[in-house]
C-alpha cells in the first residue's frame, strides 16, 4: 500500500515523479533550479492546494493536470481525474475505510 498526504499530493508523485527534496518537486512551470513546488497538507476542511514558491503559481488538481498533461477540455480533465482518484484510492484507503478519511 502507498502512503500520501492527499490525492493532490500522490498527483504530484504520478505526474511530476518523486519529490525531488523531501516533498518538494521542481515547478513545471517556471522550471527553477531548486525544487519549489510543495502540496499544502490536508487542514481542517480548507481545500488542499499545491503552490510553487518561486514564480507563487498556485491550485488544485484540475491546475496540475491542465499544465502537466496538457488537458484544456474540462470534461476531459474531470474524466481523467475521476480514473486517477479511483487509482488513488484503490491503493491508498483499505477496504472498508470511510471516503473522507482518504482525501
Amino acid at each position: 500500500m502507498t502512503t500520501a498526504a492527499s490525492f493532490l499530493h500522490w498527483l504530484g508523485g504520478e505526474l511530476l515523479g518523486p519529490p525531488a527534496y523531501g516533498s518538494h518537486w521542481f515547478c513545471p512551470r517556471c522550471e527553477g533550479p531548486t525544487p519549489s513546488l510543495s502540496v499544502r497538507p490536508p487542514l481542517d476542511d480548507l481545500p488542499v492546494k499545491f503552490k510553487c514558491h518561486r514564480c507563487n503559481w498556485w491550485g488544485d488538481e484540475h491546475d496540475l493536470l491542465k499544465l502537466v498533461d496538457g488537458i484544456t477540455d474540462y470534461g476531459e480533465r474531470l474524466e481523467r481525474l475521476r480514473v486517477l482518484r479511483a487509482r488513488y484510492e484503490s491503493q491508498i484507503c483499505p477496504a472498508g475505510s470511510r471516503r473522507r478519511q482518504c482525501r
